[in-house]
């Protein structure tokens, strides 16, 4: 009788099981590599649809759906003409003057109350919520903390409105 040897058969099978996972990756691998460069140099089969306005109410050469019956209810409810242009106008009374950079803060509407001090930063509540502030911090209500200190035992922040910001018990 002659002996087969069994390990080669199964040898040779996880050989190639090995190759064609590995053939399998670097296929992949170049895949991905290559997919970048062909979207790249094909924009045209993977960018959106471009849309251009013709100026007239039609988009890509549909014509716009002008049947009038939303128009006709609008004016018999309110008693006036709608503008039929797509856009319209603002008229220069309308238009404010002054810039955003001249509106003062909002006023005070709530006191302050300094709930604790460590390390240079102190922890500051008012009706609003609690803020973590230190010096040259600028509190809500536009207010500048210029000084920390400590008095009987208490700490006290001084703000730019010369205004005294104590701890409370």
């Amino acid at each position: 009788m002659r002996r087969v040897n069994s390990k080669r058969p199964r040898r040779l099978r996880k050989l190639v099981s090995n190759a064609a996972w590995g053939g399998f990756g670097l296929m992949l691998a170049g895949g991905a590599v290559a997919f970048p460069w062909y979207v790249y140099f094909n924009p045209e089969q993977f960018s959106p649809p471009r849309i251009e306005y013709s100026g007239n109410g039609e988009l890509f050469g549909e014509p716009e759906d002008r049947s009038g019956a939303f128009e006709q209810r609008m004016i018999s409810l309110r008693g006036e003409i709608l503008d039929p242009v797509e856009t319209g106008t603002v008229e220069p009374a309308n238009i404010s003057s002054g810039s955003s950079g001249d509106q003062p803060f909002p006023g005070r509407s709530n006191a302050y109350r300094v709930l604790h001090v460590a390390n240079g930063l102190a922890l500051v509540r008012d009706d609003t919520g609690i803020f973590i502030v230190q010096l040259n911090s600028r509190l809500p209500d536009g207010q500048v903390i210029k000084e920390m200190r400590r008095q009987d035992q208490k700490w006290e922040l001084v703000t730019s409105g010369n205004e005294i910001v104590g701890e409370t018990p």
